[in-house]
């Protein structure tokens, strides 16, 4: 499934890949792994993969908080939405 965010979002190339990865394993948690493939689809991985998932994370989280998008960590499974993120997203998105 795959959803186009609004632009006013101003989210970068890397934070709509994990958003989507997200939204798209909703109601469950997307898998770490997962995650990682969304940010580095070409599998060159940084030198600090996690910690750079983190980051990528907060910052995604502090774009989405004011929009009332509540991002989830699962601790060692992967991040997550509620299936009351995910429409908020799709009404936001217009794909609801």
């Amino acid at each position: 499934m795959s959803i186009e965010f609004p632009l006013s979002w101003n989210l970068t190339r890397s934070e709509n890949r994990l958003l989507e990865a997200i939204y798209t394993a909703c109601p469950n948690a997307a898998p770490l792994i997962d995650c990682q493939r969304a940010l580095w689809p070409d599998g060159r991985l940084p030198s600090d993969p996690k910690q750079n998932m983190l980051v990528q994370a907060s910052r995604l989280r502090r774009k989405t908080n004011p929009l009332g998008i509540t991002i989830n960590n699962r601790r060692g499974l992967g991040y997550y939405i509620t299936a009351d993120d995910k429409a908020v997203i799709a009404k936001l998105a217009g794909a609801g």
